[in-house]
């Protein structure tokens, strides 16, 4: 069975110091969830919360990523961010992804979005 352990952290550098005493307590099996992108929400752009070329500090990790839900007003192409959070992810160790509050998979835009983020996510 498989862990996870929400952080409700960035990946980035001044969030991991915050947290990495504490990160040295779980066992190294467990998957630590990083919340790294949140989506253009009230007209504004999308939030990424990873630093360029940072690496996890735990063996596994999980990539969260929040986009084109209702808190975000609706359906909303976001396939170029969510291909850029999925490849920032790899790049730092990360072997999981999750989304959350998302629309069905019937609806064509957020079926885009899902099929980009299954692409990304067979390269991992």
């Amino acid at each position: 069975m498989t862990v996870i352990s929400e952080t409700y952290a960035g990946l980035t550098a001044a969030e991991i110091g915050q947290l990495i005493s504490l990160l040295k307590n779980y066992p190294s099996s467990i998957y630590m969830s990083w919340q790294l992108y949140d989506g253009p929400e009230w007209g504004r752009p999308g939030n990424f919360k990873i630093d360029e070329g940072i690496i996890s500090p735990t063996r596994h990790g999980c990539a969260a990523v929040r986009t084109n839900n209702d808190i975000f007003q609706g359906e909303i192409d976001d396939s170029i961010n969510i291909r850029k959070i999925m490849r920032l992810s790899r790049k730092a160790g990360l072997d999981m992804s999750y989304i959350y509050g998302e629309y069905p998979n019937s609806w064509p835009v957020t079926r885009k979005n899902y099929l980009v983020w299954l692409e990304e996510a067979e390269n991992i």
